[in-house]
């Protein structure tokens, strides 16, 4: 099992806009590249300063290729919405690999 694990810092005044960009474009982009990966947004509690709002979008997925194309997606996408807002959104991405102990 893969993880693509992008963290969004969110001044509060941009969450509405950010949530409509994540329905309207990232979801569906990921989603018509690769079908199989399901996904989970969380808000992360008790994170960031006050003003601003912490979130995580975790894509999972079965195969090595499957997240290789979500990383390529997801850098598209995340540098234009960091050039766009100018600061007031944030964003790092981490790929991850399960393993067993």
């Amino acid at each position: 099992m893969y993880l693509y694990n992008t963290t969004f810092v969110v001044e509060s005044s941009e969450i509405d806009w950010w949530q409509k960009w994540m329905r309207d474009q990232y979801l569906p982009l990921f989603a018509s590249q690769v079908p199989s990966a399901a996904y989970e947004i969380f808000k992360i509690d008790g994170n960031g300063q006050q003003g601003e709002s912490t979130f995580s979008c975790q894509w999972r997925c079965e195969q090595i290729g499957d997240l290789g194309m979500i990383g390529k997606c997801a850098d598209t996408l995340q540098n234009s919405l960091m050039k766009l807002k100018n600061g007031a959104i944030c964003c790092f991405s981490t790929m991850m690999k399960s393993i067993e102990i």
